[in-house]
Order: C-alpha cells, then sequence, then structure tokens
C-alpha cells in the first residue's frame, strides 16, 4: 500500500459488513461505495452547515457532477475532499464570525481534521495555509495565536512526516519485476 488507510475507513466498514453479512463480492463492492458516499454527505453537510458565508457556493462546489462521482466511489479522495470542505469551512467560521474564538475545541478540531488531510495525501498539507486568515485576537494574543499556528501546522507536519517516511519505506521494499 503507498497510501495510508485513514481514508479508507468509511469503505473498510463497509466491506467488514458485507462480509459479516456473507454478500458477493460485487455486493460487498457496493457496501463500500454507500459508506464511502455516507460518510462524504455527512463531513460535507457539517462543513456547509459550519460556513458562515457562502453557504450556496459550498453547496455547488459539493454538488458538481466529479465531485459527486468521486464521492460515491470506493477511493481515498470521496474523504480527502471532505475534509477539505470542512477545513476550509472551520477556518473560515474563526476568521469570519466574531462569536467563534480559537479556543481548545476548535484548535483541536482543526488540528484533527488537519491530521486527517495530511494523512490522505500529503499534497493537500498546502491546504493548511488558509489557516493564515484567522486574525490574532481570536487567540487572545500574538503569542497564543503562534502556539495555536505551531499546534495545527506541527501536528500536520508530523503526520505527513509519518505517512511519508512510511511511504518511503515500503517504496524501498518494492523490487522491480526482472524479465
Amino acid at each position: 500500500a503507498l497510501y495510508s488507510p485513514a481514508p479508507y475507513i468509511p469503505q473498510a466498514i463497509g466491506i467488514g459488513i458485507g462480509r459479516v453479512l456473507k454478500l458477493s463480492p460485487l455486493a460487498v463492492f457496493y457496501l463500500a461505495r454507500l459508506f464511502n458516499f455516507i460518510a462524504w454527505v455527512s463531513i460535507v453537510f457539517f462543513a456547509i452547515k459550519t460556513m458562515p458565508v457562502k453557504k450556496w457556493l459550498f453547496l455547488i462546489l459539493a454538488l458538481t457532477p466529479m465531485s459527486v462521482h468521486i464521492a460515491s466511489s470506493a477511493s481515498a479522495d470521496a474523504l480527502l475532499n471532505a475534509l477539505s470542505f470542512l477545513f476550509i469551512a472551520l477556518t473560515f467560521k474563526m476568521a469570519y464570525n466574531e462569536n467563534t474564538p480559537l479556543n481548545g475545541r476548535n484548535l483541536f478540531l482543526l488540528t484533527l481534521v488537519a491530521v486527517g488531510i495530511a494523512f490522505s495525501k500529503n499534497i493537500y498539507v498546502l491546504l493548511l495555509g488558509l489557516f493564515f486568515i484567522i486574525p490574532f485576537h481570536k487567540s487572545g494574543s500574538k503569542k497564543q495565536h503562534l502556539k495555536n499556528v505551531l499546534t495545527v501546522f506541527g501536528t500536520a507536519l508530523l503526520a505527513f512526516v509519518v505517512s511519508s517516511l512510511i511511504i518511503s519505506h515500503l517504496m524501498h521494499q518494492i523490487s522491480p519485476i526482472e524479465s
């Protein structure tokens, strides 16, 4: 495996249920797709609900044909796209909603989503730069804001490095087929 198993959790649950029910391989595959779609819908719904501005734009982006196609597949990209929507929504909520401070609960949620993104596909770590639209006063002070930035980025960077090292190690284990 060249990717982290984290974005395959919804599909794995569907496959596990299909195996317990002793369904055919095709039915198990469709159950994996169904669970992936349910996870995507749940996370995107929460993201749209959380988004303080341009909810309709978020809905339209989520319902583009390619987005729905990926969401209803067994691909790991469905969870990655949903987590990206959620990270953007949480960041915008903290940046534009005056009643939403950057407290421990919100910071934990942002960090958790950032780690999920980092485990899914490494290049999406660049999306975390959106964190910088959150004003300093949301953290209480510039020093606390710097700690918050280091928490989110440090944890995501650690997940990114661990994921990269595992993939690199696995790649060195694979020997090319000689003809």
